[in-house]
């Protein structure tokens, strides 16, 4: 089951594989957990927003080198996550997510309920909706300090944004010019797209580079 002690303990990459298979096979084993895990409901927001990103993170830049441990951090500090070697800490993390926050809440409760959600369409428009909400939230993001922060702008939506698509891949480039445009006072900026899978292939999450500096 998902708990504060356990999604807040310090893991190795290794471990928190471990605690990500586990909590797949609760979710799936517990119908009304798997409805809570949908609409992201008490900690499965944390678990999902935060959680899940740490993991594609340090698997992307720190492999599974065991000497590395990540733990979410509680509290309203400027970072979400802290990755230590051991006892010397490495990284900060701060998680933001540009969303279609209420139409994916829809989305999850109707599943829960009649057990589809119905077809949700993708087009040139919606697509801009989501880039100008990526836009405004790396603009709100930008005007707090985030000084020795690395901050992650991540998105996990294949409808507008699918990772095998060529011409999904240039706008997304145009994406990482305007970001690069903004001006962040985080120490490192990246923007990330979640893995997805598509036609029964595994796209590993991708990660690119807005802002670099060393601490």
């Amino acid at each position: 089951m998902i708990n504060e002690e356990n999604l807040y303990k310090k893991y190795s990459i290794i471990e928190m594989q471990e605690y990500i298979q586990g909590i797949r096979k609760f979710v799936k084993a517990d119908k009304s957990e798997m409805h809570k895990f949908r609409c992201k409901e008490g900690l499965y927001k944390k678990y999902r927003d935060e959680y899940l990103p740490l993991y594609e993170f340090g698997l992307y830049f720190y492999n599974s080198n065991p000497e590395y441990f990540y733990q979410l951090i509680k509290g309203n500090q400027n970072f979400d996550a802290e990755i230590a070697n051991n006892e010397k800490l490495v990284e900060r993390i701060e998680f933001t997510y540009p969303q279609f926050g209420k139409l994916n809440y829809i989305e999850a409760k109707g599943l829960n309920e009649t057990g589809f959600s119905g077809i949700r369409l993708s087009d040139d428009i919606t697509q801009l909706d989501l880039i100008k909400i990526i836009l405004d939230t790396a603009k709100v993001k930008a005007q707090k300090d985030y000084s020795g922060t690395t901050l992650i702008i991540f998105i996990d939506d294949v409808f507008e944004f699918d990772i095998s698509d060529a011409d999904d891949m240039l706008v997304i480039q145009d994406v990482i010019q305007k970001l690069k445009a903004i001006s962040f006072s985080a120490l490192k900026v990246y923007f990330m797209i979640l893995k997805q899978r598509i036609d029964g292939i595994d796209y590993p999450s991708k990660f690119i580079s807005i802002k670099e500096e060393s601490p």
